[in-house]
């Protein structure tokens, strides 16, 4: 069994079960010195739905060495099938180990595997609704853990050097104004 620290859009569990069927969400936490951004060109974008085939700018996070930077993030367990699988779906990103806390009282767990790429090779579009899509599955995803989760997500996510609610062309998306339909996640 691997453990694996989820900074984006499988925080959503509808994503998650799509993609890794036999995951065990073990529960919310906290990856420390570690930055989130909307900085990672994905040529091929969603591989399922409308928005399939569509270039995008992807969530990754970069290790930064400065305690006070902060990512929550979901930790679940999967089977090596499946981590193979994963492996082969984010081949975008490298595999770092790291130590995970528990996003309540930031206590010491145990070290879990995190994807990330340091390629900061993109920008996000606000005016690309395959990245608008994306952050919507990503926040209703932190939605599901409560609303301090969401908000740690929001100010702990950028795009550039600005956090999300800092950038009022994703105001709709962000306090539930737009909404997308999460029938086809991947």
């Amino acid at each position: 069994m691997k453990r694996i620290f989820w900074f984006w859009s499988l925080i959503n569990t509808k994503s998650l079960q799509f993609t890794v069927p036999n995951a065990q969400v073990i529960g919310p936490g906290i990856i420390k010195e570690f930055k989130r951004s909307f900085n990672l060109h994905d040529p091929i974008g969603f591989r399922t739905w409308e928005f399939q085939g569509i270039p995008m700018c992807a969530l990754d996070v970069m290790k930064t060495n400065k305690q006070a930077d902060s990512v929550n993030g979901v930790i679940f367990e999967m089977d090596n099938d499946y981590f193979e699988k994963l492996l082969q779906r984010e081949n975008e990103y490298e595999l770092v180990k790291t130590k995970a806390f528990d996003f309540f009282n930031w206590s010491s767990l145990w070290e879990v595997f995190v994807f990330s790429s340091n390629k900061n090779n993109a920008t996000y579009d606000v005016t690309n609704e395959a990245n608008n899509y994306y952050l919507y599955l990503c926040l209703m995803g932190a939605k599901d853990f409560w609303n301090d989760f969401y908000d740690f997500f929001v100010s702990s996510t950028y795009i550039r050097e600005s956090q999300l609610w800092e950038i009022t062309e994703l105001e709709e998306i962000l306090w539930g104004n737009k909404k997308y339909n999460l029938s086809y996640v991947a």
